[in-house]
């Protein structure tokens, strides 16, 4: 990992690996981002307030996403995607075409 992370960045990266990978444990988060475990914990507990997270203790213990939970559909705001439509001008073809794919992916529809 970069450089510490605020909170909230770490936060949100360790809410993003959960909804990829269902599972980690608080030995790899530790490890990750460099904290101590009662940071990790806490983090924990935020995020259950937010997204259905599973704990448990001992041999196959872990921090799990439930299975059926999905995150919802996160979208570019306007300021984000203006700023990206104005950085197109400033970049080399392939880079333009890169940008207006992610562009295209993450705008709001309509």
């Amino acid at each position: 990992m970069r450089e510490r992370l605020t909170t909230y960045e770490r936060r949100e990266s360790i809410r993003s690996l959960l909804v990829r990978n269902r599972s980690t444990t608080t030995t790899y988060l530790m490890n990750l981002y460099g904290v101590t475990k009662p940071t990790i914990l806490n983090d924990i507990v935020f995020l259950s307030s937010i997204m259905p997270i599973i704990t448990r203790s001992g041999k196959g213990g872990g921090i799990f996403l439930d299975m059926e939970y999905y995150a919802p559909r996160a979208y570019l705001s306007f300021d984000e995607e203006k700023l990206l439509l104005k950085l197109l001008d400033t970049l080399c073809e392939e880079e333009r075409e890169i940008l207006i794919c992610i562009i295209n992916k993450f705008s709001k529809p309509g």
